[in-house]
């Protein structure tokens, strides 16, 4: 039983104890129309997923498909690593059950060490980090940059009795590291003493999607009030009695993997979910009603005089106000002189609030069945800008305007949710008459709440513009050219073509000529690298020029980040105006194996002939090894890693597969696999490449 049987099939199957294995790469994966994994570099995350400012602290970086070099780089220069990583660490997840495999694409991401130092002159709030390397680069990913104490989880933590205690308040990192994996945490209360517990997931771009319970001291189910950020939850207790409380965190699902991370920030005061109204006129006193979330069902409100600092061009826009003196501040915002809440009753046409050109308006449903009219007068040719967002953080408003002319009859109806969450509608009137507005949330009818707000603003119709590119990153190869979609979101009229630039381009990078015509709104950026361009990833910006009569607007193009979650939110900015540009090394080799399924038995190391075919003269070592990608479940099969001597273009690739394999599961095994090196280019600098 130990011969192993070869034959060349055109269709896998098993057949008692034999496999048929194909392993893809060269052309095969094309002969055989099977899916092909990307051969780009990607991060998957980082752990833990944030630190304290004015410490350094060890991490572990996730990622696929990438070689040791690799460059580490971090969008805000105060906050040093080593530049690369070189060491590829062990796996520190729990263990995983047993499982019958499946036939979709899977990843198996490795973790790097790095280390991490921030000073105490930053801020609170996100840093974003990147890979690359001669294959490629990746899109930015969060760090958050905290002020609490740190806590970071270790294995095992999934039983009641191995809970770790925490002392609060904290910030505490963890994974959802295997398969069922759950994490418990003791935190020791004071009765009546409130706990909140705010979770980052799906805001820091985490796979996790987080079942979050804080249970009594036996593990009972308790009563606790739940709000969202997002799609994170946050939660808050009042304890009944003192113990010593316990906090579990899991998936949803049963999965779990090292990207299956979390941050969860501990802390004992209530906080403002939302301020209404939340902004006010400099130099102004306005009376502003919070509501905290406090571990009651409803939140409590109280009301406070606020005096809205006075504001100059070198003054911030917003302020941090304590509403009391046991909660935690919120920001507010400095306004216009004209900004003013709606005024009550208007939520019908009879009493419609008058609005003018320049106000700026705060509105709330703050019950299912509100909604709020305006009365805007308008003269003949002229057009007008009304814009309408949600105002957050917690809970935010879905309004829709519905445009009404004086005799009642309805002409236009935009809804927010079809604009990615703000309504700007440009209005030109064909007659002098009053224009009646109708706001409705799009849950009118089922659902209002203090904290459903939004802002109305009415300026007269500018001409403007913003960009945006839909993808999160761009690369482009030596010698070669790339295309780039960019949005272009226009406002008002009379603008003209919008000439596009680019600036810190890569040596050897150019961005050809591009100019936007007047009223389009797309375009295509063609980047073209030369053959001597040098191979690195650096953040571009991205300008547009355009005029319109006398004035000249300049805007800066925004791209996404990996840190959002599915309903836009993020724990910083949700985009980003460094853009990240890769030069992708011209291959120095490639790797073919033979185009044929192979049956081998099960409980053995089957050899593979695997070839290189090396390029552009190197005659350097090459590794090769099991891929981080596969087009399906491995069931356990391993590569043992193998070196391509530099006077050899063939080796045998042991591939072990286990004898715990299913039978009768899978139709074959179809297994990918990679190899890296690294060289000097053409400039001298030392470069890392991964081929998959």
């Amino acid at each position: 039983m130990n011969q192993i049987s070869t034959k060349v099939r055109t269709l896998g199957k098993l057949l008692g104890g034999l496999l048929a294995v194909q392993l893809l790469c060269g052309p095969t994966a094309v002969l055989f129309a099977q899916p092909v994994p990307s051969k780009l570099p990607g991060s998957t995350h980082i752990f833990p997923a944030g630190g304290r400012i004015g410490s350094s602290l060890e991490v572990r970086v996730g990622a696929e498909c990438i070689p040791p070099g690799t460059h580490f780089q971090l969008s805000d220069p105060r906050i040093t690593a080593p530049t690369r990583l070189q060491k590829c660490l062990e796996s520190s997840g729990e263990k995983s059950p047993r499982r019958i495999p499946h036939e979709v694409p899977i990843t198996y991401p490795k973790e790097w060490a790095s280390q991490l130092n921030i000073p105490k002159q930053v801020a609170a709030g996100v840093v974003y980090w990147k890979l690359s390397c001669a294959a490629g680069g990746t899109a930015w990913r969060p760090f958050v940059l905290g002020t609490l104490p740190e806590f970071v989880e270790t294995e095992s933590n999934s039983t009641l009795q191995t809970a770790q205690e925490v002392s609060t308040p904290v910030s505490i990192n963890g994974q959802i590291h295997g398969e069922r994996d759950v994490d418990y945490y003791r935190i020791p209360l004071e009765t009546d003493q409130l706990l909140i517990c705010e979770v980052l997931a799906g805001r820091i771009g985490s796979t996790l999607d987080p079942l979050v319970e804080i249970l009594g001291p036996q593990g009972e189910k308790i009563t606790t009030t739940i709000c969202y950020r997002g799609t994170d939850p946050v939660i808050a207790l009042r304890a009944r009695e003192s113990g010593s409380y316990l906090l579990r965190v899991a998936n949803i699902s049963f999965h779990g993997s090292a990207s299956h991370v979390y941050r969860i920030n501990l802390t004992h005061k209530p906080f403002v979910q939302a301020a209404f109204p939340p902004a006010g006129p400099a130099g102004t006193e306005q009376q502003v009603e919070f509501l905290l979330f406090d571990g009651t069902p409803a939140g409590t409100r109280i009301s406070k005089r606020v005096t809205f600092p006075e504001s100059n061009q070198t003054t911030p826009t917003t302020f941090q106000f304590q509403p009391h003196e046991q909660s935690q501040p919120t920001t507010l915002a400095i306004a216009s002189e004209t900004s003013r809440p709606e005024q009550e009753p208007n939520n019908q046409i009879a009493t419609a609030m008058p609005v003018a050109v320049g106000d700026s308006v705060h509105g709330q449903f703050s019950t299912k069945t509100d909604q709020d009219w305006f009365r805007l007068p308008t003269q003949k040719g002229t057009t007008y800008q009304i814009t309408c967002q949600a105002v957050g953080p917690l809970y935010q408003a879905n309004p829709m305007i519905t445009v009404y002319d004086s005799a009642g009859k309805k002409l236009k109806e935009v809804r927010s949710i079809e604009t990615n969450g703000q309504i700007q509608l440009n209005w030109k009137a064909t007659k002098k008459e009053d224009l009646l507005l109708r706001f409705r949330d799009l849950r009118f009818g089922a659902q209002g709440d203090f904290r459903l707000i939004y802002r109305l603003d009415i300026q007269p119709a500018i001409a403007d513009f913003q960009l945006h590119l839909p993808a999160h990153q761009v690369q482009v190869l030596q010698g070669s050219k790339t295309t780039v979609d960019l949005e272009i979101t226009r406002s008002g009229e009379s603008l003209g073509p919008i000439k596009i630039t680019a600036e810190n381009l890569p040596s050897g990078v150019q961005l050809e000529n591009l100019e936007i015509p007047a009223k389009q709104k797309r375009g295509k950026m063609i980047f073209v690298a030369s053959d001597d361009a040098v191979a690195q990833s650096q953040a571009i910006r991205i300008r547009g020029s355009a005029t319109s009569g006398k004035i000249t607007l300049q805007r800066t193009a925004t791209i996404g980040h990996l840190g959002v979650d599915s309903e836009g939110q993020s724990a910083g900015p949700a985009t980003l105006d460094q853009i990240p540009l890769t030069v992708i090394h011209k291959p120095i080799f490639r790797l073919y194996c033979s185009e044929a399924y192979l049956y081998a038995h099960r409980g053995s190391v089957f050899p593979y002939l695997m070839e290189v075919e090396r390029q552009a003269g190197f005659n350097g070592k090459i590794m090769l090894q099991i891929s981080d990608r596969q087009n399906r479940d491995l069931d356990g099969i391993e590569m043992h890693e193998v070196e391509f001597a530099p006077s050899n273009s063939q080796v045998m690739l042991p591939i072990y597969l286990p004898e715990t394999m299913h039978i009768n599961i899978q139709s074959q095994s179809q297994l990918y696999s990679q190899a890296f090196a690294q060289f000097k280019d053409q400039h001298g600098r030392q470069q890392s490449v991964l081929v998959l």
